[in-house]
């Protein structure tokens, strides 16, 4: 199996959240294709809300322009509404 791809994530509204619904719950679906994908970092104006996954392995960034300058992603997901 190939290196999982590592994504940061920007906006973690309804599309955001979304998205790691699917990155983390249903990875196994893209461990199947050999493609899988780890989420290495988020970063959302509210910390404290639900949003129906655990980010607890999930390193959070208070601004997204540090999230997108890490050195621990390979591709950077703005999803930032407004």
């Amino acid at each position: 199996m190939r290196e999982p791809l590592k994504l940061g994530v920007a906006g973690l509204g309804v599309v955001g959240g979304g998205l790691l619904k699917l990155a983390i719950q249903e990875n196994a679906r893209f461990e199947a294709i050999d493609a899988p994908l780890s989420v290495r970092g988020v970063c959302a104006r509210n910390k404290g809300r639900d949003r129906g996954v655990d980010l607890s392995n999930v390193v959070w960034f208070d601004d997204p322009c540090a999230l997108a300058r890490s050195e621990d992603i390979d591709v950077f997901v703005e999803l930032i509404g407004g």
